[in-house]
């Protein structure tokens, strides 16, 4: 599977190539069948759920359902779970993904059946939008703690010749 940005690459190079050794028509040729390819391609990653029978939200030509999360994505999946049941497919820029909001049916993909699913994304931008808000703490706990630190034991003192003075 190629994501989107696999995808562009593989439009922008024949386009690129062919204006590049042949002459306009051949170029303009090459250019309406990458475009013709792109647009099956994206065609077939957005129906694929429809096509397996999932329910799903409907996604956008180019972008998927990637749109549809810019309220967040915890109230995406809950919206959705809501309105198609606790598993319901998309694609997010290219790529498939089937949503699973069932606490038993998450139980056992990742304890009895977990072989079976190689592809799995653990909620990799959960753990990023995590730790994105316990930074700013992190650093504001970084700062109270070396300011208790430097008032506890301040820095040397230096003496005429410039030289550290190790007590206090």
């Amino acid at each position: 599977m190629i994501g989107f940005g696999e995808a562009a690459i593989a439009f922008y190079v024949p386009v690129f190539i062919s204006f590049m050794v042949f002459n306009t028509m051949t170029g303009g040729v090459a250019c309406i069948l990458a475009l013709a390819a792109y647009f099956l391609w994206t065609k077939q990653v957005n129906e694929y759920w429809k096509s397996q029978g999932v329910p799903g939200p409907t996604p956008n030509f180019f972008f998927g359902n990637f749109l549809q999360m810019q309220k967040g994505f915890h109230l995406y999946d809950i919206e959705n779970a809501r309105k198609y049941g606790p598993i319901y497919g998309g694609s997010v820029l290219g790529f498939r993904e089937l949503n699973v909001c069932d606490v038993e049916m998450i139980k056992r993909i990742f304890i009895q059946e977990f072989p079976a699913f190689p592809e799995r994304v653990v909620g990799s931008l959960f753990f990023i939008f995590v730790a994105l808000q316990i930074l700013p703490l992190t650093l504001l706990f970084c700062q109270k703690f070396h300011t208790a630190i430097l008032v506890q034991h301040p820095p040397c003192k230096k003496n005429e010749k410039g030289e550290g003075n190790s007590v206090h």
